[in-house]
């Protein structure tokens, strides 16, 4: 699938990657900022990343996790954090029917963008392939609608 992200998505992976470093304090602190500044989505991907590293183990991970996650989704869904496996829910089939309601809504309530589609398709493709697929053939029709446009202007 394409990245429609460009180096916005290189960047959150990085910042995210260094999450394991981070102590219980940093995380702490790192929460603080994100209730402060909560459309921040470099400090969310680490600590999505961080809880990620942490889910299977602990339940307070897991649902920390969770909660970032549908905030995600819910808020920021054309981010380029959105189109990550930071995202997946894999393990929580509840979580996944929450969160896959959640992407429905944005996909019906219009405006839908390009990057609206491939991250709802990248986020369905584990468990709704055939979903998946026809979001991602959508993000190319619109793409060539746009790119028509432009080239007629």
């Amino acid at each position: 699938m394409a990245n429609p992200h460009g180096d916005a998505l290189r960047v959150a992976l990085k910042s995210a990657m260094e999450s394991d470093k981070l102590s219980e304090e940093e995380v702490a602190l790192l929460e603080e900022h994100v209730r402060q500044s909560p459309k921040d989505m470099l400090s969310r991907s680490r600590l999505l990343s961080y809880y990620f590293l942490r889910h299977f183990d602990s339940e307070d991970a897991a649902r920390k996790r969770t909660d970032h996650i549908l905030w995600i989704i819910r808020n920021a869904p054309t981010s380029p954090v959105a189109f990550t496996s930071l995202i997946r829910l894999d393990i929580d089939p509840e979580a996944y029917q929450k969160a896959r309601a959640i992407w429905h809504k944005h996909l019906t309530r219009g405006p839908v963008s390009r990057e609206l589609l491939l991250n709802a398709a990248s986020f369905l493709t584990p468990f709704d392939k055939d979903e998946a697929q026809a979001l991602q053939e959508r993000a190319r029709e619109l793409g060539a609608t746009h790119r028509e446009r432009s080239d007629d202007g």
